[in-house]
């Protein structure tokens, strides 16, 4: 698994376009901040040859390590799971990206 810190998120959007989930590394993690309350919209685009979950949690316990005690706020509900829309407050958070291939769920 691969872990990606992208800093602090701004009013601009930002892309990751070279950041990819494969065969071989089916799960990536993006770990960002929020200075404030704001909509959140994160897209995973060029989802090609299977499918993929997108899962957005909440830093919790404040450690900057997505584990088991950080909560779960947010799943993609689009086909194809590529999609999340999220009121999101101050903090840290994690979106996590887990890919299946054909009727292997890795």
């Amino acid at each position: 698994m691969a872990n990606y810190d992208l800093g602090i998120l701004r009013s601009r959007p930002i892309s990751r376009n070279n950041f990819n989930v494969n065969f071989r590394q089916p799960t990536d993690v993006f770990e960002f901040d929020i200075t404030g309350s704001r909509r959140l919209g994160l897209y995973l685009h060029d989802v090609t040859g299977g499918n993929a979950d997108l899962r957005l949690y909440r830093d919790t316990n404040r450690n900057g390590v997505l584990d088991s005690r950080d909560r779960l706020v947010a799943v993609s509900r689009t086909p194809g799971g590529d999609t999340i829309d999220f009121s999101a407050t101050r903090g840290t958070y994690f979106a996590q990206v887990n890919r299946s291939f054909g009727s292997r769920v890795l």
